[in-house]
């Protein structure tokens, strides 16, 4: 499955090719991760919490992510992150769920805010609150730095690259992302809002080439071709030769049927290369902050009283490297769709 659902609220982890490089770079496309309820494992491990809203992923070292929330209603949700237990808006230990505003002190040290949320002591501009609501659109890309930018999430293991063991130590650290949704008390006319296309503008105007191991090459169309936007793989052909596959398992450039274009790598504008993921040790899964994303926090529209003090929906995901994943899956997963009939089930029907 692609979407955890919990109590009516929704979330995705988006695979992202992971940006590099100087510069501040646009929102990366996308597509869902794979995810797991818990209780689907015969053995789960021993620190995973049961029970609906508990997810698990398999993930690999490397890759970039976004998270995604606009499956919900844009203007009555509010969503208060956590990674490894750390907010990645506030860099704070992520203590129950409570929405929080900063408009006069700092919350570290008490002190009155110089213009523009500036705490001296900190000797930076604080973020307007710890959580996304509209006018926001509801997805998240990464670590906040400055005002309008974050640095890229990306899965590693290197311990010593993640952000939230470096922040709040690793003890108070856990390998999972958690997501507290909030409604308003008085709902508000809703709007459409526009999603993220699997295309990013770049690309748009332009032709994907690719080449496959025996030598045959060709082209897929996505308009008139463009200097500097041509994008390079390796593929290879299934063993009907009469699909293209670019040797990964999901899409992450084109929603293609029969083309899948995971697994780039950037070389310059517009130009990628495949790369073929490394198999990783079973170890703990960090998150680190990459290339600079162009990303603004706005101050939500509504105030702290006009949300409910509880959370309405609680998702937690579990994310482990895929060899730990498999071996898990080996030992056995259950059924948890039931019978198709349900109560009918062996009753004459029809």
């Amino acid at each position: 499955m692609e979407t955890m659902e919990y109590k009516g609220l929704k979330a995705q982890i988006m695979r992202a090719q992971r940006l590099t490089g100087q510069g501040t770079h646009g929102l990366p496309p996308g597509t869902p991760i794979d995810i797991y309820p818990v209780d689907v494992f015969e053995h789960p491990l021993s620190h995973w919490i049961t029970g609906a809203g508990n997810y698990v992923a398999p993930v690999d070292s490397d890759w970039g992510l976004w998270f995604n929330f606009t499956q919900n209603d844009q203007m009555n949700t509010a969503v208060l992150p956590s990674v490894k237990g750390m907010n990645p808006i506030t860099g704070r230990r992520t203590n129950g769920f409570m929405l929080e505003r900063y408009e006069d002190k700092c919350p570290e040290h008490g002190e009155k805010f110089k213009d523009g949320n500036f705490c001296e002591k900190c000797n930076f501009k604080w973020p307007d609150q710890n959580y996304l609501a509209y006018p926001n659109t509801l997805w998240w890309d990464g670590f906040r730095t400055t005002d309008g930018k974050v640095r890229q999430f990306f899965f590693t293991e290197e311990l010593s690259k993640s952000i939230p063991e470096l922040c709040i130590g690793k003890e108070d650290t856990v390998p999972a992302f958690g997501f507290a949704f909030f409604r308003p008390k008085v709902a508000r006319q809703s709007l459409v809002v526009n999603t993220r296309s699997l295309l990013s503008s770049d690309l748009v105007g332009s032709h994907v080439y690719y080449t496959n191991y025996c030598g045959s090459s060709g082209n897929i169309g996505l308009g008139s071709p463009s200097p500097g936007t041509n994008l390079l793989f390796n593929c290879c052909l299934q063993e009907s030769d009469t699909t293209l596959n670019c040797c990964s398992t999901d899409s992450a450039f084109v929603s293609s049927p029969s083309l899948n274009l995971s697994s780039a790598k950037y070389v310059e504008p517009g130009v990628y290369t495949q790369t073929v993921a490394k198999k990783k040790k079973t170890s703990e899964v960090g998150v680190g902050a990459g290339a600079e994303i162009s990303q603004s926090l706005s101050v939500d529209t509504l105030k702290l009283d006009d949300w409910q003090t509880e959370p309405a929906s609680v998702m937690r995901l579990y994310f482990i490297f895929i060899d730990q994943f498999n071996e898990l899956k080996e030992k056995g997963l259950k059924d948890l769709s039931g019978v198709k009939e349900g109560f009918l089930e062996g009753l004459p029907v029809g």
